[in-house]
């Protein structure tokens, strides 16, 4: 997906703010259970331990959420997410 590691290793390592939970009123976090891409489970880790507040959803055959990997453009469950937060 990315074309080298120094890019991939500069997008996921990212500074999270745990002061983030008293700005916002919901956090919620994606992961497929067939992710592929090197380091997005261990950033998802990292997401979930700097915020306890937020609510993973683990969801089947999705891939890294791409219309390749879903093969669909329909996504309820964060429509549901989203919807739910608001």
């Amino acid at each position: 997906m990315y074309a080298t590691k120094p890019e991939r290793d500069t997008l996921l390592g990212f500074e999270i703010s745990p002061d983030i939970q008293e700005r916002v009123s919901h956090i919620h976090v994606f992961l497929a259970d067939n992710e592929d891409t090197d380091g997005v489970e261990r950033t998802v880790d990292t997401v979930m331990q700097t915020l306890p507040s937020a609510k993973l959803h683990k969801i089947t055959g999705m891939g890294h959420f791409t219309m390749g990997d879903m093969g669909t453009e329909k996504f309820p469950e964060l429509k549901e997410a989203a919807l739910s937060s608001s």
